[in-house]
């Protein structure tokens, strides 16, 4: 299923409303998640939105969870991006 026009751009409101949504006691102040199955489209409406209103936010983080490497990847981009220390965890 790919959503039409119409469906995206009810998809993007439901998106801003919950990103407006004022949480106390919470680190994170904005944050979503878009969850379904692959192949529908959830990438395409984050970076719609994300263009929408870029001025909005500063930083804009991007996690690609398409397997642990791209995942990895994302947070290192996110470490520069935020210039948090560079600090090394071992697994055990």
């Amino acid at each position: 299923m790919v959503y039409t026009y119409i469906e995206q751009i009810e998809l993007l409101k439901e998106i801003e409303e919950k990103l407006r949504i004022q949480y106390k006691k919470v680190s994170v102040l904005y944050a979503i998640t878009l969850y379904r199955l692959g192949g529908i489209d959830k990438s395409q409406l984050a970076l719609n939105y994300a263009e929408k209103y870029k001025d909005r936010y500063n930083p804009i983080l991007w996690i690609d969870a398409i397997d642990g490497k791209a995942i990895q990847s994302s947070f290192k981009r996110c470490i520069a991006e935020l210039k948090l220390p560079k600090k090394r965890i071992e697994n055990q």
